[in-house]
């Protein structure tokens, strides 16, 4: 009986960290190829105010090409992230954010974001400003571009 256990506690050890490693490689929380996009469930947080949505990340070569939407499909944001120059372009700002000083900040803690959620992260806080960027990663949330 010892013999037995002796041989089967490495392969369980092996076989939980497989099983550990794929549900991690399942759970993609930021396009490494273009392949998928990742969608995130989020919240921007000003003083008096709040901003949600959903926020949907898709990679083409090394360029993040993301958008931010409200619950009605209303853009808010769309950005591009050159991740070598390590840069945010902002391509659409909704006209209440349309400031040459809120675009400022905003392509500032874009950039901030991106490097959060390529560590893993979801959540980053200008205390500067008092801005709080809260994100969700969606269950199931990764699609493929040749899905329909």
């Amino acid at each position: 009986m010892r013999f037995l256990i002796n041989r089967l506690l490495p392969l369980i050890g092996i076989m939980a960290l497989m099983s550990s490693y794929n549900a991690k490689a399942q759970e993609l929380t930021f396009p490494v190829d273009s392949t998928a996009n990742v969608v995130y469930s989020m919240q921007i947080d000003f003083e008096n105010a709040y901003v949600s949505g959903l926020c949907v990340l898709a990679r083409e070569n090394d360029i993040i090409k993301s958008s931010i939407v409200n619950e009605f499909g209303v853009s808010i944001i769309d950005f591009v992230y050159k991740i070598k120059k390590n840069k945010v372009e902002l391509k659409y700002v909704m006209s209440t954010l349309d400031k040459w000083y809120l675009k400022r900040i905003l392509r500032k803690d874009l950039r901030e974001i991106m490097h959060i959620m390529q560590s893993g992260g979801t959540e980053y806080i200008n205390n500067k400003r008092g801005l709080k960027y809260t994100f969700f990663l969606m269950e199931g949330n990764q699609y493929s571009k040749t899905d329909n």
